[in-house]
């Protein structure tokens, strides 16, 4: 991935290595800063920032468009090797915000220029859902941020087994190697009212389970699909279990 940007005299250019990348990845590419002018310039002015960007306002060239993560500066050569390593828990790539590489004056590097990063959930977190759907036939609606964790939107099957179960929205993340989940489950509730009437009514369970590494993985990054599972099926049946006036 590869741009380009020219202001005044000084030509700016930026070569990344990779075209998509996963939570946890390094971005790695190399920074030029080439003088067109005969007088000599101060090279650490220049930049490379790794920001989060919101799509409207960056559309919109608001202000307040990108939230600065890191910076590296140029310093004495007018080429700078330049890597970022994206947290574990970074946020994704969604419909409504996203990495960037910005690059330009480090004073003004938001109104500098820009490139869009293509960051996709850890593999982990797509075998979680996968194994979900697989084991328990829950349908999965994507991925999208939401403090800190990504969001995935589960619409449970429609069965007698699930009935009492209106939807699922799972928050999930990998913070020092853990599983870390949040299961927020819409769950329909029955109850007698007056007159020996019954009455529907829904409410929220929240249920927090963190797997360690050896409950969620086989081998090196290879789902343990039993013991996930058994994870699921155990939170399934709490809420279940509840579910029934």
């Amino acid at each position: 991935m590869k741009g380009k940007i020219k202001l005044q005299q000084i030509e700016l250019s930026i070569d990344i290595a990779g075209e998509n990348w996963s939570q946890g990845d390094f971005i790695e590419g190399q920074f030029e800063i080439n003088n067109l002018a005969p007088n000599e310039i101060k090279l650490d002015q220049y930049a490379v920032s790794l920001a989060l960007g919101d799509f409207k306002k960056v559309k919109a060239r608001h202000a307040k468009a990108f939230s600065i993560i890191d910076t590296v500066t140029a310093q004495q050569e007018n080429k700078l090797a330049f890597s970022f390593h994206l947290a574990e828990d970074c946020p994704i790539t969604d419909k409504n915000s996203g990495l960037y590489l910005l690059y330009g004056n480090r004073e003004s590097i938001e109104n500098g220029s820009f490139l869009q990063l293509n960051i996709r959930p850890q593999k982990i977190l797509i075998d979680f859902t996968q194994i979900f759907q697989s084991f328990h036939r829950f349908q999965e609606k994507g991925f999208k941020n939401k403090k800190g964790y990504l969001e995935v939107k589960f619409i449970p099957p429609k069965s007698r087994e699930y009935a009492t179960i209106d939807g699922l929205n799972c928050l999930m993340r990998i913070k020092d190697k853990n599983l870390e989940l949040k299961y927020l489950f819409k769950v329909k509730n029955l109850s007698y009212a007056a007159a020996g009437n019954v009455a529907m009514s829904k409410k929220l369970v929240e249920i927090e389970k963190i797997l360690t590494p050896s409950e969620y993985l086989f081998y090196a990054d290879a789902p343990d699909q039993d013991k996930i599972n058994a994870s699921i099926l155990a939170v399934l049946e709490q809420v279940k279990s509840k579910s029934f006036f």
